[in-house]
């Protein structure tokens, strides 16, 4: 249902800044704008725009060719959002070219100019984050499809972690934080919840990682006993419960 979405889209929703390289260059550039958190319109934009862009721009090119690719990217986005894309670009396009034309790497940009905030990619896995991960793919599966604009998308990235558990609200931004690209690139290309979790390694030994067949009962059962939460993996998770 979902696989007619252009592969550039497919970018627009992750919640995590882009790293940035651990060697950024020496050179420095002037950064008018204000600092983003991570998952606005603004930095969803500039992820959206920088992927696209980082599929053209090889390292060699002149100046006035960089600046002749940021100015016609928005004409390789889909056509529901070239509007803001346009007006992206004319409010933050400057800032975009200063950055490549000091060899600032595209994956980064974003970060450099302040437009999302830098996340390391930091994650533990065990059952708990394995269930949160299969909650949130679930979720953005049932929501999301081909024709779902920007602001759509944001939204049910911010909602899903809004109707967990109370419990694991944390674990579910920090999944975000880290894996919201990668999840739902992959539900766009009609890639099973269960396949995406173990792709990404948070399921993929959930048979180890849950000792047995009754890590499967859930929180009642983890937190039920101190060798239980050992044995689903969740001693962390049940000292807050």
């Amino acid at each position: 249902m979902k696989v007619a979405m252009i592969s550039s889209v497919l970018s627009v929703i992750t919640l995590a800044g882009f790293v940035c390289c651990s060697d950024l260059p020496s050179a420095t550039f002037s950064v008018s704008v204000e600092s983003k958190q991570s998952g606005t319109l603004e930095c969803v934009l500039c992820k959206l725009v920088m992927d696209e862009l980082e599929s053209v721009i090889k390292g060699n090119q002149t100046e006035e060719e960089i600046i002749q690719l940021v100015d016609d990217v928005c004409s390789e986005l889909p056509s529901s959002i070239k509007a803001e894309c346009k007006d992206f670009i004319n409010d933050y396009g400057k800032e975009i070219i200063d950055a490549l034309i000091n060899d600032v790497m595209p994956s980064a940009v974003c970060t450099v100019i302040q437009l999302c905030s830098k996340v390391e990619r930091k994650y533990p896995q065990g059952a708990v984050e394995c269930d949160v991960c299969l909650f949130v793919a679930k979720y953005l599966d049932e929501y999301l499809d081909s024709n779902s604009t920007i602001e759509e998308i944001v939204k049910v990235m911010e909602d899903v972690c809004n109707v967990i558990s109370s419990s694991l609200k944390k674990e579910c931004t920090e999944l975000l934080n880290t894996f919201g690209f990668e999840i739902v690139k992959q539900i766009l290309n009609e890639i099973t919840p269960k396949e995406i979790c173990s792709d990404i390694k948070l399921c993929s030994s959930i048979n180890e990682l849950m000792g047995s067949s009754r890590c499967a009962r859930g929180p009642a059962y983890w937190c039920s006993s101190h060798e239980a939460a050992v044995e689903c993996n969740a001693e962390e998770y049940c000292k807050t419960q």
